[in-house]
């Protein structure tokens, strides 16, 4: 029951009892409730708005006590006004109840004359007021339930349903989600309030009869109209429910659901319905608010298996590295879930070396739409080789997909020294030649020296002479087996070291000078820069070996033939190094240029050649931040490979 302050028309000092008379005919003639009552609360007399209002004759009313008529919750409030002698100055209301039982809320005035012993009351009928109050009020509750529970539909549209009956008085109410009908039911229900999930399956599985429709029957034609439909019938107590009211709820322009609400005991009226809009259209977009974020939770989880079950790595993270998830290969492979990444320095834990670190923080970050190799340390703290790729969402942040390429990095190990050792077999040749030259030198010294040192007058400045003869020719012998030791190890994991460039052409020219002698093919060495570079110096040598293999197949049997290597300071750039190898070899056609550096793309005769000096060449050289290409501008055949001298090791 509310009080409050009365209108300014209500608030004229009340007529003593001798003037009854005149009040009683005054409001004959209003719109507004009058009556009276003697001091134990029953009723003298009541004008005939009540008749108008409630459907209340005075028969029905007088005689009785106003306690009747009062609804339980507001009794207490009521009385307690009764009892204070509340005056003309104040109002309250309470809901009382009209002729067919039903409640109606009333506005109330009047006094309590102690020397009578006869209270004088004024109502007016304030129901529509009252629930657009109360509308207001419970949208507004929905709405902050709604943030509130979002993450809970069932809590929230219970209560909404509640709503619907407390603001219709009617039995029960059920929220249907039409995305899920079928040719048996309109869909499964969101919610329902009043019946038993047993009474529902029941409604929903009863079938029409000749002299009542079904739910089904009813739901289905309320979404065919495709606006609000009302059904009343007769009281029967066979019949499962005496009166429907389906509404169907949309959200924008999509149907979000279907609300219907079940027996009112004065049946259901239109403009019921359009009293509750506001409540409706309420409903109406929570469902539909509710049924986006669902949709999207189902996405995002139906997303979240597929990922969990791809064989390649996933992980979301934003621009500070703050990673929101992993999907299980990653957390597999990696051993770290998001919630590892989020509690320490994500690219710390991830990227072991500074260098590559940075490289990769800048990569991540690109939405670049190449792929990037990068060293990832594991929970067990071993080394994984990946291969990378970024993808910049709407909302700013980022989708890392990575390959686990140990497999394949083990596979190119082994095709990287097969290569070598394919090309250590082509210059076997000349190799053994230049190891049988020393060998037979110093066979011839050591007879020489033995001879001398039978006579009876030994030359020991002769023996010297052999002495020293022998020593330099096991010194080349063994700078040839070094040579050969060093360029057939596996070097890719070792560190760059500072390395002269002269020194690493010197050691490949003595692998191969001897072979391109015995095939009068001139070998042109022109050395304008000869200091130290940053490489991994036996890897360098296996890309020099590569074209120079490749120049010596070009030239073989030319008149003529010539193969050079130079080396100077790059033009672009001081801090570079260009080594050029070129032949006078016929050339490479235009139209294969493009793929003359792809895997297994080889020109030469069937068990010749591999097809993989060249590709690996290049991935070599770019292990080396630097660059392999074909000068197709120059006059002779013309590799080139440019390199920087110092790899950044910050």
């Amino acid at each position: 029951m509310n009080q409050r302050s009365a209108p300014p028309s209500l608030k004229n000092p009340v007529p003593s009892p001798s003037g009854v008379a005149s009040i009683r005919e005054y409001f004959e003639f209003s719109n507004d409730m009058y009556c009276e009552v003697d001091n134990t609360g029953q009723f003298i007399y009541v004008n005939h708005a009540w008749q108008i209002s409630m459907g209340l004759e005075p028969d029905d009313m007088v005689g009785h006590s106003f306690v009747e008529f009062i609804h339980p919750d507001d009794l207490a409030d009521t009385v307690e006004a009764f009892q204070k002698d509340l005056a003309f100055s104040h109002t309250f209301i309470n809901r009382y109840k009209n002729k067919s039982g039903r409640y109606q809320y009333l506005e109330w005035t009047g006094f309590f004359d102690k020397k009578a012993q006869r209270g004088y009351s004024h109502a007016r009928e304030v129901t529509k007021q009252h629930r657009g109050r109360r509308l207001l009020t419970i949208v507004k509750e929905l709405q902050d339930k709604y943030i509130q529970f979002s993450y809970n539909g069932d809590m929230l549209f219970a209560q909404i349903l509640n709503s619907v009956l407390e603001m219709t008085e009617a039995r029960a109410a059920v929220l249907f989600d039409t995305s899920e009908q079928t040719a048996a039911t309109i869909g499964n229900a969101f919610a329902h309030v009043g019946l038993s999930d047993a009474e529902l399956s029941s409604l929903q599985h009863t079938k029409s009869s000749d002299t009542q429709p079904s739910l089904q029957h009813l739901a289905r034609e309320t979404l065919r109209l495709d606006k609000p439909l009302i059904y009343n019938s007769r009281p029967s107590r066979e019949a499962p429910f005496q009166s429907y009211v389906g509404v169907p709820l949309y959200f924008g322009s999509k149907l979000a659901g279907l609300l219907v609400v079940l027996d009112r005991t004065d049946g259901f009226k239109m403009e019921l319905i359009e009293e509750l809009s506001v409540l409706i259209e309420s409903m109406a977009a929570i469902v539909g608010m509710h049924r986006a974020t669902q949709r999207e939770r189902e996405l995002q989880e139906r997303f979240r298996a597929i990922a969990d079950h791809l064989p390649v790595m996933l992980a979301e993270y934003n621009r500070n590295f703050d990673f929101k998830w992993t999907n299980l290969t990653f957390s597999q492979l990696i051993g770290r879930t998001a919630k590892d990444l989020r509690q320490h320095d994500a690219p710390t834990m991830l990227f072991e070396d500074p260098v590559q670190r940075r490289e990769a923080m800048s990569f991540l970050l690109s939405g670049s739409s190449e792929w990037r190799e990068f060293k990832v340390r594991t929970r067990q703290n071993q080394r994984l080789d990946t291969l990378w790729y970024c993808v910049e969402l709407t909302d700013g942040s980022y989708v890392g997909i990575a390959l686990d390429i140990s497999d394949r990095k083990a596979a190119e190990a082994a095709l990287i020294q097969s290569s070598k050792m394919a090309s250590l077999g082509e210059m076997s040749a000349g190799v053994s030649h230049e190891i049988n030259n020393p060998l037979t030198i110093i066979q011839g010294s050591s007879f020489h020296a033995l001879h001398n040192l039978q006579k009876d007058k030994m030359n020991l400045g002769e023996v010297e002479t052999d002495l020293h003869c022998i020593i330099q020719n096991c010194d080349r012998i063994a700078r040839i087996v070094r040579g050969l030791r060093a360029f057939s190890r596996n070097v890719e994991h070792e560190p760059f070291t500072p390395t002269p460039i002269a020194v690493i052409i010197e050691d490949v020219l003595d692998l191969a000078k001897e072979r391109f002698r015995n095939n009068q093919i001139e070998l042109i060495v022109e050395l304008e820069y000869a200091d130290l570079i940053d490489c991994r110096p036996i890897q360098i040598a296996q890309v020099l070996m590569n074209l120079l293999n490749n120049s010596y197949d070009a030239v073989y049997g030319k008149r003529d033939a010539s193969v050079a290597i130079r080396c100077l300071q790059s033009p672009s750039a001081k801090d570079w190094v260009r080594i050029e190898v070129s032949d006078s070899g016929p050339g490479i056609p235009l139209e294969i240029q493009q793929k003359i550096m792809d895997p297994f793309f080889t020109t030469k005769e069937v068990g010749k050649g591999t097809g993989l000096g060249l590709s690996i060449s290049k991935g070599i050289i770019e292990s080396h931040r630097g660059r392999l290409s074909f000068d197709n501008q120059a006059k002779l055949t013309t590799f080139v490979i440019e390199i920087p001298k110092k790899q950044d090791r910050a």
